[in-house]
């Protein structure tokens, strides 16, 4: 909590980290120091209220560091716990716009981590957060920055709300450069450019991309430069140009070796673009440091991205039944979590490889419905 709470002191956002964190812990301070001051000018209703949001915002801390820690799942439990502390909170009104802060970033990161069969729900809570955030005095830029990214992130699992969606993380990346946030601006961004790709407009995520290059290397922290060559690579590979995104793919490693999340993006990518230059032995290799580096975070979602391209290199090298074994475990791992329109794509190959046409072609009807 200590070293959290330090960073998000720090003057300039270095990192998304920090960012949520000076959310919380910039006004959170030492809760016994609060309520010690509390006693004389506070009624005993105010004193509970502020002691229970001391309580909620450190669960928030906590969920907040699971989350840096690639923790999704576990960071969406947390900020749920603390968002039903928050619920029935009687707070007076000095006290109005810090519970709104707590609950829009509960609730980001509360959406951030769903199942499909609870999308409506959900869809309602994001458009919630929005609201809240918006109509709020006191409410913090990040935290009306962190709404947009979360109801856009999940309006893209609903084919009806794709524009919607892009114009959410837009707005997020806007709001980000007029206040000077280079991290959100990225975040922000990427999400813009994510959905751009997956729809099947990689030049769109490619000119949204390129001008954060520079600014990633700039003012960005290691993370969003990483994330930005991730980004700007999957957009070349998805445009047709499979060479050219090698280089960012390779200097992603360098800036965090460590990452577990952001190397495995790169050797999945790298994998996918040797698979289109007709290299499947080297492709099949990147494919499974992939599965070596997702397997070491708690990120279903991921591990079968990477089971899947492992699968397709598998089927490139004529080891068809050890492909169609991949890739039922990758639908199985990915069922919950993973985006329609991957789901649709993996349904699609193993439906190939089975000779099934017909799975095929409902299986493409399926991606088109998310397409423009």
């Amino acid at each position: 909590m200590e070293r959290l709470a330090h960073e998000a002191r720090r003057p300039e956002d270095h990192s998304i980290a920090a960012l949520r964190l000076a959310v919380l812990c910039g006004e959170l301070g030492e809760p016994q120091r609060v309520q010690r001051n509390v006693g004389s000018r506070e009624t005993k209703r105010a004193a509970a209220a502020i002691e229970k949001l001391a309580l909620a915002e450190e669960a928030l801390a906590e969920a907040v560091n699971l989350e840096f820690s690639l923790r999704f799942e576990d960071a969406a439990l947390v900020a749920k716990e603390a968002l039903l502390m928050l619920r029935d909170l009687d707070a007076p009104s000095s006290l109005e716009a810090r519970v709104s802060d707590a609950v829009v970033v509960g609730g980001t990161i509360a959406v951030g981590s769903f199942r499909a069969e609870d999308i409506d729900q959900v869809l309602i809570s994001a458009g919630e957060l929005v609201d809240r955030a918006g109509c709020m005095t006191g409410v913090r830029p990040s935290s009306r920055i962190e709404a947009h990214i979360a109801r856009g992130w999940v309006r893209s699992f609903h084919p009806g709300l794709l524009d919607e969606a892009l114009r959410d993380f837009l707005r997020a990346a806007q709001i980000a450069q007029q206040c000077g946030m280079p991290n959100l601006q990225i975040r922000g961004a990427h999400r813009a450019a994510a959905l751009c790709t997956l729809r099947g407009d990689p030049r769109r995520a490619v000119s949204i991309l390129k001008p954060l290059l520079e600014l990633s290397r700039v003012a960005g922290s290691p993370e969003t430069r990483a994330a930005t060559l991730s980004e700007i690579a999957k957009a070349f590979l998805e445009s047709g140009h499979p060479g050219d995104s090698l280089a960012p793919l390779r200097e992603l490693r360098t800036v965090l070796p460590a990452h577990h999340f952001l190397v495995g993006s790169s050797f999945q990518q790298e994998a996918m673009a040797l698979l289109r230059m007709r290299q499947a032995s080297p492709a099949l290799e990147k494919a499974g440091e992939a599965v070596l580096a997702f397997s070491r975070i708690n990120s279903a979602k991921d591990l079968a991205a990477a089971m899947h391209v492992e699968a397709l290199a598998l089927a490139a090298l004529g080891r068809r039944a050890l492909a169609m074994n991949r890739l039922s475990e990758a639908l199985e791992a990915g069922a919950q979590v993973t985006h329609p329109i991957a789901l649709a794509r993996m349904r699609y190959d193993r439906s190939r490889l089975l000779g099934d046409r017909a799975a095929a072609a409902a299986a493409r009807r399926e991606m088109r419905t998310f397409a423009h």
